[in-house]
């Protein structure tokens, strides 16, 4: 019968795999390196995961703290080497010896040649180990922690005292991590637990104080959760923060809870089938209708305060006075869209009446405004806007004068080019005559631009020439 190796190295490895945060650890067949598993997603990696490290790490801190391991660790310090025991069996052999004896270790020849075989970081991960084992804490030194492992056979895994002395110091750090982690895990579990601890109490309300929970009364106190937070200073912080937060979410509350009984009153007077009895114009004041309107079942149950009523009561009429502003608004664009509608086709009309020669410049409004009275287009526009049918009047026969004086410039015009002279018209046979003024080198007067008009002596009337009729218009002047 064997003894097992304390060595962690040369230890069987264990029949089931190391599963932390779903991931398991196995080792391959042919190379032996460890890949982690994960059992949900069905991944697989060769590098450790860091949830799979954390759970393991905070594993290995509670094992180290266990009492039934401490206590392991002590009697394995207290268990004679193997020196001791084999000085002890007698040379005989006895049976009886042989029952109470501890079972022989392995040779420390065989452990160094099997620590020479190994690699540095195997090396380093064994003296490691060694320290672990041995119950070295963070805050030691480097020569407390050597009294506890320098009889180990795993002490001289490593040659060098500089290579024990950065493996100690790597394996402190990470330790302290590891219970610092540890530490942070149960600070955050504690807090949690003492806000759920308010919380499950009735009696801790937004008013409460500090001193209120120092009360045997409320049980808060006595409770385990209550001493798992040490400080007094963070228990104040965290009842502090517990009570603004139940502030808040109370005000929160209050206000979603007011939303809503106004939408409900709102509701009930934009609805006139809920109160048939007492109608709400815009003219309506509160003091009329208070008591009415209160007195509705749905409205009684809302426990509504008196400010709130007259503000969301104001706020109604707003919106009336809103719709009826929108509704005079709409009227005033319909009402101007039908006047210029109207105005339109009157002034069609008045086109129409000059082109038949029925509405001349020497027209005028007092004259012909009795004629329309039969016109339908004229007496709805005058029922709308009793001005504008003469403005219409007026516009067209402005129209109506400046063609007529553009049209006589333009014959000034055309008369000043041609350089006629008109004779005397004592003698009705006499025609017009014709000379050259300016320069004598001009054309002789047969000669001259066509004119356009035919003008007859003795009168301003003149009548436009057919070009298309005729394809030259000569002036001839007889000689006496």
């Amino acid at each position: 019968m064997s003894h097992p190796n304390n060595n962690p190295t040369v230890q069987q490895q264990p029949e089931e795999p190391l599963t932390y945060a779903n991931w398991t650890e196995y080792f391959d067949d042919d190379s032996g390196k460890p890949y982690y598993h994960h059992s949900e997603t069905k991944e697989c990696v060769w590098e450790a995961p860091e949830a799979f490290r954390v759970e393991k790490a905070r594993a290995d801190v509670k094992k180290l703290f266990d009492p039934s391991q401490q206590q392991q660790r002590v009697a394995e310090k207290e268990q004679p080497d193997s020196t001791s025991v084999d000085d002890t069996l007698p040379e005989d052999g006895s049976s009886e010896t042989a029952a109470v004896a501890p079972v022989p270790v392995v040779p420390v020849e065989n452990l160094e040649e099997t620590y020479k075989k190994m690699t540095q970081s195997e090396k380093v991960a064994t003296f490691k180990a060694l320290l672990k084992s041995s119950g070295v804490m963070p805050k030691m030194k480097w020569n407390e922690a050597m009294k506890l492992v320098v009889n180990a056979p795993a002490w001289k895994v490593l040659s060098s005292v500089g290579e024990k002395k950065q493996a100690f110091a790597e394996f402190t750090t990470q330790l302290a991590n590891e219970l610092n982690v540890e530490k942070r895990r149960k600070q955050k579990t504690a807090r949690e637990n003492f806000l759920k601890l308010l919380a499950g109490n009735d009696r801790v309300t937004s008013q409460t104080r500090w001193g209120d929970l120092l009360d045997e009364s409320l049980g808060l106190v006595t409770d385990d959760r209550w001493k798992d937070v040490e400080d007094d200073t963070e228990r104040r912080d965290l009842f502090s923060t517990y009570i603004a937060d139940l502030s808040r979410n109370e005000r929160e509350f209050k206000r979603q809870q007011r939303d809503a009984h106004r939408r409900t009153f709102l509701a009930y007077l934009r609805d006139p089938a809920q109160h048939p009895d007492v109608p709400v114009t815009i003219a309506t004041k509160l003091h009329e209708v208070r008591d009415q309107l209160l007195a509705h079942e749905s409205i009684q149950a809302l426990e509504l305060h008196r400010a709130d009523v007259q503000e969301w009561f104001n706020e109604y009429m707003d919106e009336l006075r809103h719709d009826e502003e929108l509704k005079k608004r709409e009227e005033r664009l319909q009402l101007r869209k039908r006047e210029d509608e109207l105005a339109a086709a009157f002034k069609a009309f008045l086109l129409q009446e000059v082109a038949a020669k029925r509405l001349t410049t020497a027209s005028r409004w007092r004259e012909c405004w009795a004629g329309y009275e039969a016109n339908a287009t004229y007496c709805e526009l005058k029922k709308l806007h009793s001005g504008m049918p003469r403005d219409i009047f007026e516009g067209v026969m402005d129209r109506l004068h400046d063609a007529l004086r553009d049209e006589r410039s333009w014959l000034k015009h055309v008369v000043a080019r041609a350089e006629f002279v008109w004779p005397s018209s004592d003698s009705r046979t006499s025609r017009a005559r014709c000379r050259r003024r300016g320069n004598p080198s001009l054309r002789p007067f047969w000669m001259k631009p066509r004119c356009r008009h035919r003008w007859s002596s003795g009168s301003r009337a003149h009548t436009p020439v057919n070009w298309s009729a005729t394809n030259a218009w000569k002036v001839s002047a007889s000689r006496k």
